[in-house]
């Protein structure tokens, strides 16, 4: 009988979802691109001119009209902005970062930006953990590259934060040498980051091959083990 009734739920939920989605889908386009700009503005808002209220809404309005890969774009964008105004090594540095990360991306995952950009909203909020499982119910094997790269840019974007005292050394020859090593430093050091980046990937797989499994209540055992697979290995 529960599982009936999650049936109907389920059902009821995709026909309104289907009947409304002309205004749902800009709905939450838009809900996910505030999240992600303002999250952005609030951790590293060097540049006083982008990181005002009215811009936010006008570049999330953006978002939720054009393709989301376009809201990756404006995002990336947004962000070289901000580091450009804290430092230009760091912008250098990021801009290669997302160079990087944007061929995997492509290559692999291009039709899978919302998760792109849902990854370092989980993370801001201590509710990454959900998305490896998310991708893992309703994603393709190939979904959790697009995991890895916002989980990527996520851990340099709060590395730059926490270390803001290293973008102002004093000598100009020592400045150039100190704020490069610093900003690949937060990707090549950060060793909490590749454990989260490994456990994605390992909850995301384990959570898929469940869920592909023919038993019983294999998406309620699939979250269950991926839970605990998260919780065993970050925690």
């Amino acid at each position: 009988r529960k599982l009936t009734g999650l049936l109907e739920i389920k059902e009821k939920i995709k026909s309104i979802y289907g009947k409304y989605d002309i205004y749902l889908k800009p709905l939450f386009k838009f809900i996910v691109a505030l999240c992600v700009f303002l999250i952005i503005n609030g951790n590293i808002g060097y540049m006083e001119r982008i990181n005002s209220l009215p811009v936010t809404l006008v570049i999330s309005l953006l978002g939720s009209i054009l393709p989301v890969n376009v809201m990756v774009f404006l995002a990336a964008m947004v962000i070289l902005l901000h580091l450009y105004a804290l430092a230009l090594e760091v912008a250098a540095v990021a801009l290669v970062l997302f160079l990087l990360t944007g061929l995997l991306y492509f290559r692999f995952a291009p039709k899978d930006g919302i998760y792109t950009l849902l990854t370092p909203v989980c993370l801001h909020f201590n509710l990454g953990p959900v998305m490896p499982m998310a991708v893992g119910l309703m994603g393709k094997a190939y979904s959790v590259i697009s995991i890895i790269c916002g989980t990527i840019v996520w851990f340099f974007l709060d590395g730059v934060k926490q270390n803001g005292s290293a973008w102002s050394v004093s000598s100009e020859d020592a400045a150039i040498t100190s704020k490069f090593t610093a900003a690949l430093n937060l990707l090549m050091g950060n060793k909490e980051m590749y454990l989260t980046v490994v456990t994605f990937l390992l909850v995301t797989v384990i959570v898929m091959v469940i869920r592909n499994l023919s038993i019983d209540y294999a998406w309620t055992a699939a979250i269950i083990v991926g839970a605990l697979s998260n919780f065993i290995v970050l925690f």
